[in-house]
């Protein structure tokens, strides 16, 4: 216990030490406060015992390198680095919250479906971003993220991250195990090297978690080598058992990100992402289907069903003799439309004599123009269809990331006895980012009010404009309303040609 407490008081940089928030294998953190700037900090202190211990060092270090290069707003952040003899320091942001684990223990227990999604996007929004800068976590549990008290999810713990691009002096060599066992992919178990998908199967254990309270190899008797085996070859429990409103459609997401063959998973965040947006096929008992994508029937899963190439086969037949239709229907529909339009032709001879009206003149010259060529059947060509590029809050939300959260706010005393809006300013900080390569007008995002009771007490239309690709803005919004948190999601967006032709 001395050891414990035995830096509070101390002074690291700026940071005067106030109390202990914890303490894991590596070391413990702290809570401190900048001396000048009154700024709460977390220091993360090494464990003394480890300091002298080179490989730990280097891997605290990589852990301070690797947080330097992440900046997202569901990603702790790095502050400063401090290196001594006798001790290393790891200075960053402070999260005002729970860990994802205790929050389920003590807060919430299973967490309702309509919750969870906003929830793991965020989560999923965070490990895409570090996916994409060639970061893996290999450590990912509930007691690795944390959520705010405006629920606000936040990834902490890069301790033993490695660089994807990473080909020498890596940290964990075949064989070594790292990371906690209950939720270890199967080939973190094996020791066998890992890529993104290894932190896939994490979350999709994290999630099965989250909808049901409990992790699916949580069982107090099992030994390690039980949990290991289960890991490998068994696939995990039915949600439902835990928790029988889990839907069906959350069970096929679950089975999909933790398939014992990575080959099998979700192949990034993006796929996991499309699987609560909507564009992903899940009907009970069938494959589960991407667009343009079609993942393979897990042999381990008996409840899916396997699609014969006899099936695709006749599917394919199908759509083609249904294309041959409509082609020639199309075509003899032209046919008849040019026939109408063909002059017909007499061996009356034309009185040269007669005057004619020079409308009328004209109108002749038209008719003796030789008719366009009608094409046949063989040489219409289907048009292809053109993309509606309006997009559904849902579609759009595949290329325009929104995060938002309650900013500061003005201090009245609120009291549950009363509905009444007072004359109270609210704050939300928005930030929109396009990850596409389409530039967006019409942008506008829609934000929910709820409550200290958690009942939806409004709605309001922010309408943002254009967004060009690769933009991110950020901005706050202000209204008089008397809400506890908000909720976001983005309400409408066009790319700008549609707007364009529009306007035409």
């Amino acid at each position: 216990m001395q050891r414990k407490n035995s830096m509070i008081g101390q002074q690291i940089l700026n940071y005067k030490i106030e109390s202990l928030l914890g303490e894991g294998g590596m070391g413990s953190v702290y809570l401190a406060v900048h001396m000048q700037l009154s700024r709460k900090v977390a220091i993360k202190a090494l464990n003394p015992s480890l300091v002298k211990n080179p490989g730990i060092r280097v891997r605290f270090k990589n852990e301070a390198s690797t947080l330097s290069s992440l900046h997202h707003p569901n990603i702790v952040i790095l502050f400063d680095y401090l290196e001594e003899e006798n001790g290393l320091y790891l200075i960053m942001e402070y999260v005002e919250g729970k860990t994802l684990d205790d929050y389920i223990q003590t807060v919430s227990g299973p967490i309702p479906e309509s919750k969870a999604i906003p929830l793991f996007m965020q989560i999923l929004d965070a490990f895409a971003y570090a996916h994409e800068q060639g970061v893996i976590h290999r450590d990912v549990k509930p007691a690795n993220i944390m959520i705010t008290g405006r629920e606000r999810m936040k990834i902490l713990d890069y301790g033993i991250a490695k660089l994807l691009s990473q080909r020498t002096h890596t940290l964990t060599q075949a064989g070594t195990k790292m990371g906690t066992v209950l939720y270890m992919s199967p080939e973190q178990v094996k020791g066998e090297p890992v890529d993104k998908r290894s932190d896939i199967y994490s979350l999709g254990v994290t999630l099965f978690q989250m909808l049901t309270g409990r992790s699916p190899y949580d069982d107090p008797n099992a030994t390690e080598f039980a949990v290991y085996n289960k890991i490998v070859n068994e696939p995990l429990p039915r949600a439902s058992q835990y928790y029988p409103n889990v839907s069906a459609r959350m069970q096929a997401v679950i089975d999909k990100a933790t398939a014992k063959k990575p080959e099998e998973r979700f192949q990034d965040c993006q796929e996991f992402k499309e699987a609560f947006m909507g564009t992903m096929s899940l009907p009970v008992g069938s494959t589960i289907t991407f667009q343009n994508k079609t993942s393979k029937p897990s042999q381990e899963n008996p409840s899916v069903t396997k699609v014969t190439s006899t099936q695709k086969k006749s599917a394919n037949k199908g759509w083609v003799l249904a294309l041959m239709l409509a082609v020639l229907l199309v075509a003899g529909w032209l046919f008849l439309r040019k026939k109408e339009d063909t002059p017909v032709q007499t061996n009356t001879p034309v009185n040269t004599e007669t005057t004619l009206s020079q409308g009328s003149s004209e109108k002749k010259k038209e008719k003796k123009t030789d008719p366009p060529p009608v094409e046949t059947p063989d040489e219409v060509q289907e048009e292809e269809p053109t993309q509606d590029t309006r997009l559904t809050s849902t579609d759009a939300a595949r290329y325009i990331n929104l995060v938002c959260e309650i900013a500061e706010e003005d201090t009245n005393e609120i009291t549950e006895e009363s509905s009444e809006v007072r004359d109270r300013k609210l704050t939300v900080r928005a930030t929109l980012t396009n990850t596409s390569e389409m530039d967006f007008d019409n942008v506008s995002i829609r934000i929910t009010y709820f409550n200290a009771n958690d009942n939806e007490i409004g709605n309001y239309i922010y309408e943002h404009g254009r967004l060009e690709s690769g933009q991110e803005e950020r901005f706050l919004i202000d209204r008089k309303i008397l809400a506890s948190r908000v909720e976001c999601a983005i309400a409408s967006a066009q790319s700008v040609e549609s707007v364009q032709e529009e306007i035409q």
